[in-house]
Parts: structure tokens; sequence; C-alpha cells
């Protein structure tokens, strides 16, 4: 008998438990977004892209767009997949066996140089991006 009240008394605070823990379906609190924007400013680290030295950075923070703007989606088995990068894309074609191409890219045949340059000549259609989260 004690057995059981005492397996009954576990099951309860385990539901009850359960039953206070938000669910995964359930929205995240709404968060005011001047509230958010203060919280982003506040805890924000300090990005410096001088590099030490003489060294420069060459790139600066940049929104997704710029590449998937850029770039195709491929198939590693299927050389003949061929689609449009687009953000909404990038979650319908997430498995492993898919990944960005760059038209006129070829890493294995170009230099740091060429990717510079090519960055250089799209950089200006994009803003300067950092992403947070609150």
């Amino acid at each position: 008998m004690k057995n059981i009240i005492s397996m009954l008394l576990i099951i309860s605070l385990f539901a009850s438990g359960c039953a206070c823990q938000p669910s995964a379906t359930e929205n995240p609190p709404i968060v005011n977004q001047e509230y958010a924007d203060k919280l982003a400013a506040k805890y924000s680290p300090l990005i410096y892209l001088k590099g030490e030295g003489t060294a420069i950075e060459n790139y600066n923070p940049a929104p997704v767009e710029i590449m998937v703007d850029q770039a195709f989606m491929r198939d590693i088995k299927d050389p003949s997949f061929n689609e449009k990068a687009t953000l909404p894309g990038l979650l319908q074609w997430s498995g492993s066996i898919y990944y960005l191409d760059i038209l006129g890219l070829v890493p294995a045949a170009q230099s740091a140089e060429e990717y510079q340059s090519n960055y250089e000549k799209i950089k200006g259609l994009y803003q300067n991006t950092i992403y947070v989260r609150v």
C-alpha cells in the first residue's frame, strides 16, 4: 500500500512539475522593441576591425544576404541540382548534402585577393550588419 501511495505521489509531483514548464509550442514572451534595442546595445560586444599592428580587416560585418543573393543551392549527390538560393530556400534545402555555390568563385583556383576583389564589387549594395537576439 505504501508503494502505491508513494508512486501516486511521485506521479502527481512529476505531472504538476511538467505542467509548470512552458511547452515547446508556446510562443516566447513579447518584448517591447525599444527595450530589446536597449538590451542589445547594453550587452553587445565591442568589435574592432583594424586588427593588430599593421594588419587591416578585409571584411566588414555583413548581412547573410551578401552570400545568399550571389549563390545557388547545389547537391553533392546530384550535380544537376541547381536552384537560386533564397533565405526561405535555406530552410527547405537544409540537409547536409546541400551547399551554397557562389558562381565564379573556385576556392582551389582563386587567391584571397580574388575573393577580396569580388567582395569589394558587391559590398556597397549592403549595409554593415550585426545580428543580436533578445
